[in-house]
């Protein structure tokens, strides 16, 4: 009664404090973009965004899919940026944002991760308030734009919150679909699915490890699962499945790559001899190696695998506690959320 003296239903209130929050969350970030200079990996995925954009193509790095670099590039693009031609892809990123004027250029690649914050901040609404009720789901998400990380990642243009969101996005649809599975949860799975693929390939394994837990927990608590007949979810899961093949080869433009291509990566390794090591011994390593140096579809994609694989495997540069090391610690990321 005390919300109808105002002349507003009680669902525009909720929704107006939760545009609020979002609102000052997007505020605190923007209010950086002239702060902070650009990071190593800005001016990259800033390159590679604009031969997407520019030059209708995504060749020069495979390591990374391209969805957040296409977004980091929008703005840019439309204030009248283009790809440079610098002649060495390291130098493209800043010969883009220098061309005119640094800090407007930067902000625009910036405002590109600006919509996976706020999607990340809509997943955590929507998500808590299917479990626990409105209330719980507006401080879920006060909580969550206050937090530093997300906060500092969703202000830089590079694809750790592009990941973030779509994730969320990823294991929310499971869960709507594991409840009540339809023809339309199977298609917005489907798109869900896809768009975390293409924002990093990381996603995949962590997926993969989270979807493990949902059904575990789920099962814990009890909580009941579809029990619709198996033929229904066969059909189900081959809609998810071509949606998410189709959605995936639409952000890399329908192109056939090969998997196997000739030169370096970006650590000089040879591609083809990396690569190959990959695939079985003997005879049957020439037919795939023929097979996998021909144009393909979603050719592009398996290689960006590949490649995370070898880059993983070859280990990274990681700091920790004073100590130097290029595979890690397996108390790394522990140390990381207990700080």
């Amino acid at each position: 009664m005390a919300n109808a003296g105002f002349g507003f239903p009680p669902r525009a209130i909720w929704h107006g404090a939760l545009l609020l929050v979002i609102g000052i969350g997007a505020a605190r970030i923007v209010s950086t973009y002239k702060v902070f200079n650009q990071t190593f990996d800005e001016g990259l995925h800033l390159a590679y965004g604009m031969e997407w954009l520019d030059l209708g193509q995504y060749q020069l790095e495979p390591l990374h899919p391209p969805l957040a670099r296409i977004f980091m590039a929008i703005g840019p693009y439309l204030d009248g940026s283009r790809f440079r031609y610098s002649g060495g892809v390291r130098n493209e990123g800043n010969e883009i944002l220098y061309a005119t004027h640094y800090w407007r250029t930067l902000a625009l690649a910036r405002c590109g991760i600006l919509p996976f914050f706020i999607l990340a901040c809509l997943m955590v609404w929507f998500w808590t308030k299917h479990l626990f009720g409105r209330t719980t789901a507006l401080v879920a998400v006060l909580l969550f734009s206050n937090i530093p990380p997300i906060l500092g990642h969703a202000g830089v243009a590079t694809s750790d919150m592009a990941a973030a969101a779509t994730l969320a996005s990823a294991l929310y649809a499971v869960t709507l679909y594991l409840e009540t599975p339809t023809w339309r949860r199977g298609v917005l799975l489907g798109l869900a699915l896809a768009a975390a693929v293409v924002s990093k390939f990381s996603n995949v394994a962590f997926f993969s490890v989270s979807l493990l837990l949902l059904v575990l927990f789920r099962a814990l608590w009890n909580r009941r699962f579809s029990l619709r007949s198996p033929r229904v979810h066969w059909r189900h899961g081959a809609a998810c499945i071509a949606v998410v093949v189709v959605a995936i080869w639409s952000v890399y433009r329908f192109a056939r790559d090969p998997v196997i291509v000739p030169g370096r990566d970006l650590n000089g390794v040879e591609r083809s001899m990396e690569l190959g090591r990959l695939l079985p011994d003997g005879a049957l390593r020439n037919y795939a190696t023929a097979l996998l140096e021909r144009p393909l579809p979603l050719g592009q994609l398996v290689r960006g695998l590949g490649e995370v694989y070898l880059h993983n495997s070859r280990g990274h540069p990681s700091f920790l506690f004073g100590e130097y090391s290029e595979t890690g610690w397996w108390y790394f990321f522990p140390v990381v959320l207990a700080v």
